[in-house]
């Protein structure tokens, strides 16, 4: 405003400072980013460091923020000067700009740099996949920088600190779904590596004594010969167990992503550093290590999770025990397996209330996104950290009555990792199962499976998950679930003539008469026998009938009930099935056989090679309705390359995926080839490997498993019965394996 009050319109117009000022800094900024991309590695190095001493301060920071993330995407750098400079860069920048935004509540400012830990991700995959090594450096830099691990934050701000870092990943997909395949990766080797040292402490303290002491006969630990304690015939079975665990430490550690230690010498260190922990007699060390792998104190002390403002002592002491004893080269692996660092149960419970819209006394409403992400969180998490979530279960079957279908769908998914996790503690010393209100518990998922069925794809997946909750209670009042839950189907198909209502019903049958099967003494198998009789006649009548729900849940019903010729009689003779229900019932095969209801058999292999190659090759193009239904399929095979998988023999998984996904052979879509072509090729991995750990000859085994698979399919069959043959499309089922082979071995081998 001028003298007299009024505003002047050269007071408005922008000053021409401020305009060069702009106009510089986007020269700048180009500049940088140009010079990022220069070939000499000196020019590159010189840029992130730069790019580090002016972002440092707030008002370097807007200035350089629009183009830090092309610069700073030299952490990707073929050299390894650059990308540990861009590394630290990155932990300075959310530590110093971001971390406390999330505490003061700055959200919208700690959104803008979600790009850090989107390519923090991708880079953690791409240096796992190419073992570049940095990993562990990686690692550090998210628990320190990014999470505020001892920082002394109180849970929210923890809780806000995850959200912020696992959010942006989890939500990325399709061209990017690189940041998300790192951020899973990371989780899994995490929780996987954590059993494996949880599993060797444990065996310790049973023991009372060194499982590895100095010398003894050698084992193979990850295809390198390392040392483990000499064992007679009565001590094998243990000893075979300890060594499984050190192929798994070993395995899963950060040495495994490291190309230039990722050989024979580096497993020997390993062990000797394992072997040198063993050998450490101070309890404290080994009570500090089994608190913090854990997360939970003892049952003394009522079984609680340890609290966010306890963990920082508790690591401090446990890394001067670490140094007292010389041990300070276990950090990386001890970083790795330590799941308390990233979420404790009071951040689990600070999780859960962001999800629930819970803010405590004094704190505003967190913005709708935030809530979004935290969802994201509560939905994916329990997978990787159940100890965490467990603590705060009661909190999450309330949410399955929610009026949000998406919030009863998201609790359920909760609740049914978390019973899964409970199921596999039982008998390890660790169980899980938590006293809960039995009824209660069984009303809420009856209640939720009935809702979320009847809107959802009726597969029977809800029906399977209400069930596996049960798990969450002690043995005896899950099994009294199964029957509550088993009656309550019973009674809707006697009362309901709804045939949407009467296919739930036998999709909650088909759970719990699976669930029933190898939990009963000889009297309940009795009655269990005739119930199972009398659901397998009601299948039947439900295939007769022809109704499209009601067929579904028939075959989920026999596929969990082992009806092996029934099911392929179906398969036989829905080969034109036009509404995609036989393969979908190929699905339910899939799974019955991996959970063990199921053989692998000849007839059950040819049935559904013959659905999938009528269902990929019945048109030309991408949009073909049934090449995109037997991705279902092709979703179930891909579940039987995951090496955890409970109970899988090893015969049955290479005759498998090895003979089933040469059906795709002849899809018109490439990406549907390359995908069944990813299941062949891990399944030929694992022989490859096997043969040379058991001395089997696994890769003629997997060869005479698909001679016989080929000489059963009704192609081969039909053009054998030909006067005169080239054999067409059995040649091209045969090639895609060959291929497949000389692809992998590349003249490495004289197997293949």
């Amino acid at each position: 405003r001028d003298a007299g009050g009024e505003s002047t319109k050269a007071a408005l117009a922008p000053s021409p400072v401020l305009v060069a000022f702009a106009g510089a800094a986007a020269r700048l900024r180009q500049a940088l980013a140009e010079r990022s991309l220069d070939a000499s590695m000196s020019v590159r190095l010189r840029v992130v460091e730069v790019t580090a001493e002016v972002a440092s301060s707030l008002e370097g920071l807007e200035l350089l923020s629009p183009a830090l993330p092309e610069i700073l995407r030299r952490v990707l750098d073929k050299k390894a000067l650059v990308r540990e400079a861009c590394i630290d860069t990155l932990a300075s920048l959310y530590k110093e700009h971001v971390l406390s935004a999330w505490g003061t509540g700055q959200y919208e400012f700690a959104e803008r740099f979600a790009w850090i830990p989107e390519l923090l991700c991708e880079a953690f995959a791409t240096f796992a996949a190419g073992r570049l090594g940095h990993t562990a450096q990686l690692e550090e830099i998210i628990e320190r920088c990014m999470l505020g691990c001892g920082e002394n934050m109180p849970p929210r701000q923890r809780a806000l600190a995850l959200v912020g870092f696992c959010a942006p990943a989890m939500e990325q997909g399709g061209e990017r779904g690189t940041v998300a395949k790192g951020l899973s990766l990371l989780l899994s080797r995490k929780r996987d590596l954590n059993a494996a040292l949880s599993r060797f402490v444990r065996a310790r303290a049973e023991r009372g004594a060194p499982l590895l002491p100095g010398g003894g006969a050698d084992v193979v630990c990850g295809g390198a010969v390392v040392q483990r304690q000499e064992a007679g015939d009565a001590d094998d079975k243990q000893a075979r167990a300890v060594s499984e665990v050190l192929n798994s430490i070993v395995r899963f550690g950060p040495l495994a992503e490291d190309r230039a230690a990722a050989n024979q010498q580096s497993h020997a260190v390993a062990q000797t550093q394992l072997s040198s922990l063993d050998g450490v007699r101070d309890r404290g060390l080994w009570t500090q290590l089994e608190q913090v792998l854990v997360g939970a104190r003892t049952a003394a002390d009522g079984g609680q999770g340890i609290a966010s403002g306890e963990l920082g002592p508790m690591l401090a002491e446990f890394g001067r025990c670490l140094r007292v004893h010389r041990l300070t080269e276990l950090g990386p692996m001890m970083r790795r397996a330590f799941l308390s660092t990233w979420l404790l149960p009071d951040q689990a419970l600070a999780l859960v209330q962001l999800w629930c819209q819970s803010s405590p006394d004094g704190e505003l409403p967190l913005p709708a996104s935030l809530r979004r992400a935290a969802s994201l969180l509560v939905a994916k998490l329990p997978k990787y950290f159940p100890d965490a979530f467990a603590p705060n279960v009661e909190l999450v079957v309330e949410q399955l009555s929610a009026s949000s279908v998406d919030d009863s769908m998201l609790a359920l998914r909760c609740i049914a990792v978390l019973g899964k996790s409970a199921a596999a503690s039982q008998g390890t010393g660790t169980d899980k199962a938590r006293p809960m209100d039995r009824e209660y518990l069984v009303a809420q998922l009856l209640h939720a499976a009935h809702c979320l069925a009847t809107g959802a794809a009726a597969d029977g997946s809800v029906c399977r998950k209400a069930v596996r909750a049960l798990d969450l209670l002690p043995r005896d009042g899950a099994s009294r679930g199964v029957d509550m839950m088993l009656n309550w189907a019973e009674a809707r198909r006697q009362e309901t003539d709804d045939v949407k209502s009467a296919g739930i019903a036998m999709q909650l049958a088909a759970a719990c008469l699976a669930r029933r099967d190898g939990v009963q003494n000889e009297e309940e198998a009795k009655v269990s026998d005739h119930c199972r009789q009398a659901w397998i006649s009601e299948a039947h009548d439900a295939l007769a009938e022809g109704t499209t729900a009601k067929i579904l849940a028939a075959t989920e019903l026999l596929a969990a009930t082992g009806a092996e010729s029934e099911l392929a009689a179906f398969l036989r003779e829905r080969v034109d099935d036009e509404e995609g229900v036989a393969l979908n019932a190929s699905a339910c095969v899939l799974r019955a056989i991996r959970r063990g209801r199921l053989p692998v058999s000849s007839q059950l292999l040819s049935t559904m090679a013959g659905q999938i190659r009528s269902a990929v090759q019945a048109a030309g193009d991408e949009s073909n309705p049934r090449e995109e239904q037997a991705d279902v399929v092709l979703a179930a095979l891909q579940r039987w390359t995951k090496p955890s998988v409970a109970g899988m023999k090893l015969l049955d998984r290479l005759r498998l995926c090895a003979t089933l996904p040469c059906a795709w052979a002849g899809a018109a879509s490439a990406r549907r080839r390359e995908a069944a072509r990813a299941v062949l090729q891990a399944t030929l991995v694992t022989a490859l490997r096997q043969s040379s750990a058991r001395q089997e000859p696994l890769i003629d085994i997997t060869v005479a498993y698909f001679l016989h698979f080929l000489s059963h399919l009704d192609c081969f069959l039909f053009e054998a019965a030909a006067p005169a043959s080239a054999y067409p499309e059995s040649t091209r089922i045969a090639t895609f394996l060959v291929q497949t082979m000389v692809q992998l071995d590349a003249g490495r081998s004289n197997e293949v």
